[in-house]
């Protein structure tokens, strides 16, 4: 057509093409980059309440199964010292240091402690599932040392 080869007579001859870039102001950056750092302050104080909160539940697991060795201690001391009664009751009713009712209560007593150490039996079960939570197959092996204290540093 007539329009040939001409740049202005068209309007579809020449276009303008405009790019637009949105740069935030400092202001908004410096928040973004604050609320960030903010983010990664929460997120750590977050991990070291997980870290203080896992040692505590460990120690006091391991407090609860060291409780419970030390009870076995005992109750295995108060075992043997009511079998030591039981066997010298027959010489001390014999003499008429003790009355035949005595025997008696000492094999009650036998049977209750033998009982309770049942229970400890199931209780330690209990313990050691709980410490092996945390521990593993180190659970098994005997309790030596102090849990320590959990204000100690929490290791990155």
């Amino acid at each position: 057509g007539m329009d040939r080869f001409s740049l202005s007579r068209e309007s579809m001859t020449m276009q303008r093409l405009a790019l637009m870039q949105e740069v935030p102001n400092r202001a908004k950056r410096d928040a973004q980059i604050a609320g960030a750092q903010a983010r990664v302050a929460r997120e750590s104080a977050a991990l070291a309440s997980q870290r203080l909160a896992l040692r505590q539940e460990l120690s006091q697991a391991w407090i609860l199964a060291q409780a419970i060795e030390q009870r076995d201690e005992l109750l295995a001391e108060m075992l043997t010292q009511n079998q030591r009664l039981q066997d010298t009751m027959a010489v001390r009713i014999a003499g008429g240091s003790a009355a035949a009712g005595d025997l008696l209560v000492a094999r009650q007593e036998a049977l209750a402690l033998a009982d309770r150490r049942d229970d400890l039996q199931r209780d330690r079960a209990r313990a050691r599932s709980a410490l092996r939570r945390w521990v593993g197959t180190r659970a098994t092996e005997q309790l030596q040392g102090a849990p320590g204290p959990l204000s100690r540093t929490v290791e990155q």
